[in-house]
């Protein structure tokens, strides 16, 4: 996505105002959404994980019976 906005920024393309990837409203923007991601990622992660060590635990105790 950064890559885009510096080629849709580029003088000889000029969709976006030459100045705007150094804008301090970009990098806001960019940086939350790369720490948003990660953290979602994180937090699905985190989930799943725990999922699947209930599925096992519940697959043992069934086996044990």
């Amino acid at each position: 996505m950064k890559l885009a906005v510096y080629t849709l920024a580029h003088p000889a393309v000029g969709i976006l105002e030459e100045h705007f990837p150094e804008t301090m409203g970009w990098k806001v923007v960019f940086w939350s959404v790369m720490i948003i991601i990660g953290l979602g990622g994180y937090v699905i992660a985190r989930r799943k994980e725990k999922t699947q060590k209930k599925e096992a635990l519940s697959r043992k105790q069934n086996d044990s019976k």
